[in-house]
């Protein structure tokens, strides 16, 4: 005879097994991994697909970031020669390209973090039914509509990558200021 007892979260689930396995010495008790090696491997291809989606999007980030910097770098040639040509050092020029993305993306940061919580919060109430592309998601007793769900550690990882991702592509843009000549950039838009 079987018993099955369901958690809401299924990250302690090997949590209540061991303590079940303490009470109840003699009866054989297995998580849901032991039981359906076939739905761990599609949990795990779901979180590989997942940050393999994230990469892809970090790839997009960085690329918009590069071209918004390399704008305004392009932009502001002339006044980043005038600051070469009154003293200003290659380094700060560089620094000063970086600190401007840092406060952009601190800026940004918080309002991304809002929009993307209040969409969440929607969608883990109402559901997203996914009934026209998982049709064979009932026989693993799945339901057809997902309720999204993400931890504060989701929220922090993805918070850094943007943040690395933000600072990384802004170097190109910053190295492109320490080639600038500051008698050729004065001149250029004169």
């Amino acid at each position: 005879q079987n018993i099955r007892i369901y958690t809401d979260d299924l990250s302690k689930a090997d949590v209540y097994a061991s303590e079940l396995r303490q009470e109840f010495s003699d009866v054989e008790i297995k998580t849901w991994r032991e039981v359906s090696p076939d739905l761990r491997y599609i949990f795990d291809m779901m979180d590989i697909s997942l940050y393999m989606v994230m990469i892809i999007i970090i790839i997009g980030l960085i690329f918009s970031i590069i071209n918004t910097m390399l704008m305004a770098v392009l932009e502001r040639t002339r006044e980043l020669g005038m600051l070469r040509a009154i003293g200003m050092n290659k380094a700060r020029t560089f620094s000063l390209i970086m600190l401007e993305t840092f406060f952009l993306t601190m800026a940004a940061t918080p309002a991304g973090l809002l929009i993307s919580w209040i969409t969440i919060q929607y969608f883990a109430t109402t559901g997203i039914d996914l009934s026209a592309f998982a049709e064979g998601m009932s026989e693993y007793g799945l339901s057809t509509i997902v309720y999204p769900e993400l931890t504060l550690e989701y929220y922090l990882n993805i918070t850094l990558m943007v943040a690395v991702a933000a600072l990384v592509s802004a170097i190109y843009p910053a190295y492109r200021t320490l080639k600038l000549n500051p008698v050729q950039a004065i001149r250029k838009f004169n």
